[in-house]
């Protein structure tokens, strides 16, 4: 799949395969795995596999936005200290967990510690990721919208005032993929 937050999956037991749309990767305990907003991705769990994942707008934690704006990620897994492990445990206690029942401040103060490893350990190069808006709303009103409305290309172009046509035409020159298939990875 394919959105516009940012993703970090973290396995805190067993085993997991990542798919980062050009090879997969075998991801064991402790290992983390971040996703920058529009990265293909996908999992799966051949085995039994115990993580948890954390989707968060880039907003959320300006010093990393910065810091991964028109970057990509070289290798995109590796393993986290047991400092922080220990603190998304303490964090992190239920099995489903809703950031809507924190305050803003309370997110950051979980999200900047797992960003300050990532920055540390990972390896962030240049790419060339021009988003046009057009993408980025059409992304933001498929998400919020794929199971509960009409997500044809012809309504979502509406939605956020553009044409059909070049609302296609910039889902082939930014993803890669049609909008068809788009919707399918977001749904």
């Amino acid at each position: 799949h394919v959105h516009y937050s940012i993703e970090v999956v973290v396995v805190t037991d067993g085993k997991l395969l990542v798919n980062n749309g050009s090879q997969t990767i075998t991801m064991n305990k402790g290992d983390a795995v971040l996703f920058l907003p529009f990265d293909k991705h996908a999992f799966d769990s051949p085995e039994y596999s115990n993580c948890f994942v954390v989707e968060f707008s880039p907003q959320l934690v300006p010093d990393f936005q910065a810091l991964i704006n028109d970057k990509k990620v070289e290798k995109q897994v590796c393993c986290l200290s047991n400092d922080t492990l220990n603190f998304c445990d303490g964090f992190l206690p239920l099995q489903t967990y809703a950031f809507n029942d924190l305050t803003k401040l309370e997110i950051k103060s979980f999200l900047y510690p797992l960003c300050n490893e990532f920055s540390a350990k990972l390896t962030f190069i240049n790419a060339e990721r021009k988003y046009d808006t057009p993408f980025i709303d059409a992304i933001n009103y498929i998400c919020k919208n794929a199971c509960s409305s009409d997500v044809s290309l012809s309504t979502v172009a509406k939605q956020i005032g553009v044409h059909p046509a070049y609302l296609s035409r910039v889902f082939k020159n930014v993803s890669g993929m049609t909008f068809t298939t788009c919707v399918n990875v977001v749904k």
